[in-house]
């Protein structure tokens, strides 16, 4: 094959490609690790084919990792700087892109997406922090902590269900509940409640328990089936005796009458 033919396919082969990942990025907004991974690659692959097309000459020099020129040198680029990380984190610079996603912002409150639990909620825009911590596909937490610290923040939780309560919600829910109540009732006044969070039966615990450093703290507890044996759990815990209580205990309301889980 001809050089001038090869210079064409490459180009070819780059552009058809960089088409296929645009389109890709419509029908799947929040990828897993494997397929960023995977786009990663594709788009490295694609930025070798276009840059053979291009006037000049480009070398890059990675310390201790790589060094290249030309098409070479354009694939390098992408794959080992990896350009997409820097904006697919969104505005607030505490969110893990991959696993949290920053969708919208309307008077003062954001909506955000949570891959691991497949939901969206609408949040306070100002004054939280945002962490993720991701076990496995499916699974994995998010901590939304206050600016007055770690004393007071939002848990978010995916986990499995034991095999025994596998359609079984009933029978989970009143031996949760059970548990709780033995815990909280040493320290003060115990209740609960059944609700539905976006059609789906879930129940509420409220009451406080001693905490390990700061002593006694009030909780607010949800828990909610996700389906195919998941289970969604959400946790506010504050000092009973926290100047911005009302604040968070809104910011928590908010959560549970805005949330949106997927339907499976």
């Amino acid at each position: 094959m001809k050089k001038s033919t090869q210079v064409i396919c490459a180009f070819t082969f780059g552009i058809v490609f960089l088409v296929v990942m645009l389109a890709i990025s419509i029908l799947i907004p929040y990828p897993s690790s494997f397929q960023l991974l995977t786009f990663r690659v594709t788009l490295a692959l694609a930025a070798g084919g276009i840059a053979a097309m291009l006037p000049g000459f480009l070398a890059v020099d990675i310390p201790n990792v790589a060094r290249a020129g030309g098409a070479l040198a354009a694939f390098a680029a992408i794959y080992f700087f990896n350009p997409a990380s820097m904006t697919i984190q969104g505005k607030p610079t505490d969110v893990t892109g991959v696993f949290v996603k920053e969708l919208k912002q309307d008077r003062g409150l954001v909506e955000y997406y949570w891959k691991q639990a497949d939901l969206k909620f609408r949040f306070p825009a100002e004054g939280w922090s945002i962490f993720t911590k991701a076990a496995e596909v499916g699974l994995g937490d998010m901590t939304l902590q206050h600016k007055t610290g770690k004393d007071s923040q939002i848990q978010l939780h995916v986990s499995v269900l034991d095999d025994k309560y596998r359609d079984n919600w009933k029978d989970f829910q009143k031996n949760t509940i059970s548990m709780w109540k033995g815990t909280i009732e040493q320290f003060g006044p115990f209740s609960s409640e059944e609700v539905y969070i976006d059609g789906r039966s879930a129940f509420l615990i409220h009451g406080s328990i001693r905490g390990e450093v700061q002593g006694i703290k009030r909780v607010e507890l949800v828990y909610a089936p996700l389906g195919d044996n998941r289970l969604f759990e959400m946790h506010l815990t504050r000092n009973s005796d926290h100047p911005n209580a009302s604040e968070l205990l809104r910011a928590y309301e908010l959560i549970t009458s805005t949330i949106q889980f997927k339907r499976l």
